[in-house]
């Protein structure tokens, strides 16, 4: 029930936050292998697996 809803705003990373994690686990990946991309191109994800990705709709309110 939302009047009972608490907030998780304390547990949600901020862009920059989120940012410093991803360049910390930079050599954690190359240690085991592996990389972390710095973006990814949605054609190439395509074309790798096989499925398109396509955006997820936009809900807008309705006019009325």
């Amino acid at each position: 029930m939302p009047e009972k809803s608490v907030s998780d705003a304390q547990q949600a990373l901020s862009l920059e936050e989120m940012v410093e994690l991803v360049e910390s686990l930079k050599p954690i990946a190359a240690a085991v292998g592996r990389h972390i991309v710095e973006k990814v191109d949605a054609r190439k994800v395509e074309e790798i697996i096989g499925v398109g990705i396509k955006p997820a709709p936009i809900c807008l309110p309705v006019a009325g």
